[in-house]
């Protein structure tokens, strides 16, 4: 594979889609709802975690950190991912992808941008049409893993 070129396969047709990013954009505080999204609110604000001043925001990424499938290390101290969808723009279309958007929490009390760099963005399925997938995150603590 060419450095820095990423070959996904389409979950719905196993079309191949070869590109090369240029630009990760992480958009933060968004979901289906706006209840949904004041609830995370509410659990970072609790947490020390300042409330961004609109909402969605967008976050600089580097294109280079995403990785395909995989296994993100914890490490030590206090992260957690989030379940995202990511969106790749290439000249064959757009499609919506699922993805992990892996956070420093601690660090994310000084600088949210620092926070999301800290991880790579790691990315599962890709598909021509949206509201069709499902997803579900799995974290644990002590050997322990829930849902």
């Amino acid at each position: 594979m060419e450095r820095g070129k990423l070959t996904l396969t389409n979950s719905v047709d196993g079309q191949q889609i070869g590109f090369q990013p240029r630009h990760l954009i992480l958009g933060g505080y968004t979901g289906r709802d706006r209840e949904h999204v004041q609830r995370h609110i509410d659990e970072l604000v609790a947490a020390g975690i300042p409330a961004p001043a609109s909402v969605p925001e967008l976050y600089p990424g580097h294109a280079a950190a995403i990785q395909i499938g995989g296994v993100l290390p914890a490490g030590s101290g206090w992260s957690s991912g989030e379940v995202e969808y990511v969106l790749f723009v290439t000249a064959q279309g757009v499609y919506v992808g699922v993805g992990s958007d892996h956070t420093d929490r601690a660090l994310e009390r000084t600088s949210i941008v620092a926070a999301k760099q800290a991880f790579p963005m790691t990315i599962k399925e890709i598909f021509r049409r949206r509201n069709r997938s499902a997803v579900r995150s799995a974290g644990g603590e002590d050997g322990e893993t829930g849902i």
